[in-house]
């Protein structure tokens, strides 16, 4: 536990006043904008539904992770998930075109497809955008945006400070007996294991006495702190996908034991919920320690609106270019394989001219 040795002598900071019932208040900086309700069960329940369903290594199976799109026709499901998350989803355009030099997507297919897609009178002309066009593709997720303001705008790396300590912690909770000094497990779950280490052990998660005394005294909860962090309520849901989205395998695999607890031999008691308000904390102590009384909420340096993640991506002509391209990929090779199961299934008959006879002798 030596990497979590920070002292609990702190710096002046500035701090949040804690109201009587417990929540966290700040006074309003910024003239109000819009406010989008923030849904603490609601957005919960979306991240559980985007988040790759990742389980223990023995009950590993694959896992789709396009499985939140297929309610969408199959290519504008790719390229949905592709703006939002970022994700691959079909080779480049200069790898498709390079395939087509080599003879490894067919002239004949490409053809036909664009044919039978666009109609054969816009058959030329489909054909030179898709081998010498030009097209913008570069492109920027929207998943990620907001958080990347930190880095952009305070100039921290959130996710540098904030990650190795919060990954160790969740590695030596959810051990299964591989090391060798054993998590203090409290059956009322991990924040309550955490709370439990931190008022017991010599050394103490955080660098500021502030965030300290909020996971002790337990006055927080995740809307009280993406209040402080975050600030506008109407940002709120973009930035827990994107805080949990950095870490998308962590988050997932705690969501699965989550719903299936018996997918640790040696169970635990761990939420998403916890996860996300540990890491709230943890990012809130990271903040005060480095910017003291120069920190203030994450948008009150931010210009852009709040962004709807889900919402419809416009179809493109990169896109449309794309679509033919892997269509024109995967049925070149289909026409091979059709072509030699035909030939398979042919019957065929060998005339035997000569008799012979081979032996092997030891």
């Amino acid at each position: 536990m030596s990497e979590f040795n920070h002292s609990r002598e702190d710096r002046e900071e500035v701090m949040p006043s804690i109201v009587a019932d417990g929540t966290i208040s700040i006074v309003e900086s910024t003239p109000k904008r819009f406010v989008r309700k923030f849904d603490e069960h609601k957005i919960l329940h979306d991240l559980k539904h985007y988040l790759p369903a990742q389980s223990a290594l023995k009950d590993f199976i694959h896992h789709n992770s396009l499985h939140a799109f297929q309610h969408l026709k199959f290519f504008p499901a790719l390229f949905k998930a592709g703006s939002i998350f970022g994700y691959q989803v079909t080779l480049q355009l200069e790898e498709f075109r390079q395939l087509y030099k080599n003879g490894r997507i067919k002239e004949i297919v490409l053809d036909d497809i664009i044919s039978t897609s666009k109609g054969r009178e816009h058959l030329k002309a489909w054909k030179l955008r898709m081998l010498s066009g030009h097209f913008e593709t570069s492109y920027t997720p929207r998943i990620g945006r907001l958080r990347s303001n930190w880095k952009s705008k305070f100039n921290i790396d959130l996710d540098g400070q904030v990650q190795p300590i919060l990954f160790r912690v969740l590695c030596s909770y959810l051990d299964q007996g591989i090391s060798t000094w054993k998590f203090p497990i409290d059956e009322r779950g991990f924040v309550a294991a955490l709370r439990k280490l931190e008022q017991e052990g010599g050394v103490s998660f955080f660098k500021t006495k502030f965030v300290r005394n909020l996971l002790l005294k337990g006055e927080s909860d995740i809307k009280g702190l993406l209040t402080l962090v975050v600030g506008e309520e109407s940002y709120f849901d973009q930035y827990l996908f994107d805080q949990q989205f950095s870490h998308q395998g962590w988050s997932g695999i705690i969501a699965a034991i989550e719903s299936n607890p018996s997918a640790l031999l040696d169970k635990r008691v761990i939420s998403l919920h916890d996860l996300i308000l540990f890491e709230l904390l943890l990012e809130l102590d990271v903040l005060h320690y480095h910017l003291g009384k120069r920190f203030q909420p994450l948008t009150n340096r931010v210009e852009e609106k709040p962004l709807s993640l889900f919402e419809d991506i416009p179809s493109n002509d990169l896109n449309e270019v794309l679509t033919l391209w892997q269509q024109a990929f995967e049925w070149s090779y289909y026409d091979e394989v059709l072509a030699g199961m035909k030939l398979a299934s042919s019957p065929t008959t060998k005339k035997i001219t000569e008799k012979g006879f081979q032996a092997i002798l030891y």
